[in-house]
């Protein structure tokens, strides 16, 4: 499971995105869960249309594009090593 994955599990009850600091308990749930030992429950969803939702979309959104494009990235530059 990818860090983002967990992420969204982790935050999935909450009404607005946390990143949890590095060796923080959130952050050693979030790993936990990446790792398949925590066992998360599934909550309640979110009424469409709140500000927690809306952040928690916005949120994820940004994070995705961010990896996207930092793939490309790493494959452009890959591509350019090998001309």
């Amino acid at each position: 499971m990818k860090w983002i994955d967990a992420l969204k599990i982790f935050n999935k009850d909450r009404p607005s995105w946390c990143i949890p600091r590095k060796n923080s308990l959130e952050y050693k749930a979030v790993i936990d869960i990446m790792k398949g030992k925590s066992k998360a429950k599934k909550t309640k969803e979110f009424t469409e249309g709140t500000k927690g939702q809306l952040t928690f979309k916005s949120a994820i959104d940004k994070i995705e594009s961010r990896e996207k494009r930092m793939r490309q990235y790493l494959r452009n530059k890959k591509k350019f090593r090998e001309d």
